[in-house]
Order: C-alpha cells, then structure tokens, then sequence
C-alpha cells in the first residue's frame, strides 16, 4: 500500500469485512425468498388439487348410486386426510428450512462480530507497536 496506518488499515479491512457480510445477506435474503414462494406455491398447488378432487369423489359415487354410503364417506375421508398430511409435511419442511436459515444468520453474525473485534485488537496492537519500540515484541516470549 502506498499509505499505510494502523487507522487507515483497519478502515479498509472492516469496510471489506462489512461489504462482504452485505453480500452473504443479501444472497440468504434471496434464498429465503425463495423458499418462502417455494412454499407458497406448494400450499396453493396443494388447495387448489384437493378443490377440484374433493367434488369429484362425491360425483363418481353418486354416478353409482353410492353417495349415502360409507365408501364414499370413507373415500372423502382419506382424500381428506392425504391433504392434510401433505401440507402438513409442506409446513414442517418450511419450518426446518427457515430454522436453518436463522442458526446459519445468526453464526454469520457472530462471525462478523469475531472478525470485527480482532480487527480492532490488531489495529491497537498495531498502534502500540508504532509508539512502543518493544510493543511489536510482546507476547512473543
């Protein structure tokens, strides 16, 4: 570098370290977006498939004369509970992915943090080091 401080180094290192972070957050942002229409999607997809299949169960046994019976009550019911257990298994796989989501933010986070405080102990280390002709030797023995 042509200029060169304690001060001035520990700028750019954390104006770096900051637009990185920026970017990773953006990128999880993004993702989780994603995931979130994913998600959105699925639930729809899933309503509107037991809409238009639900009736039809009805529809079929009545073309038989069954419609009283409990084959078609039975034939509901499982129909019923196949969507349930769809969009129940559609939500906990959100739940997981957002969870996933939070605990890989909130490393990332702790990461920063980490990276920012060793930043500043080496820039006043740094600083010693320029005021103390020994500083630069402490700790090394």
């Amino acid at each position: 570098m042509a200029y060169s401080t304690p001060s001035y180094d520990y700028g750019m290192q954390t104006n770096q370290l900051t637009t990185d972070k920026g970017i990773q957050d953006v990128m999880q942002n993004y993702g989780r977006f994603l995931g979130q229409e994913r998600f959105r999607r699925g639930m729809s997809d899933a309503n509107r498939m037991f809409k238009e299949q639900f009736p039809n169960i009805g529809r079929s046994y009545n073309r038989r004369g069954l419609y009283h019976s409990g084959l078609r009550r039975g034939a509901q019911t499982q129909e019923a509970q196949n969507f349930q257990r769809q969009t129940d298994r559609f939500r906990q796989d959100y739940a997981t992915e957002q969870s996933a989501l939070e605990q890989q933010q909130a490393l990332r986070d702790a990461q920063y943090q980490n990276a920012m405080l060793s930043l500043y102990e080496q820039m006043q280390q740094a600083r010693a080091a320029g005021y103390d002709p020994y500083g630069a030797l402490r700790g090394t023995f």
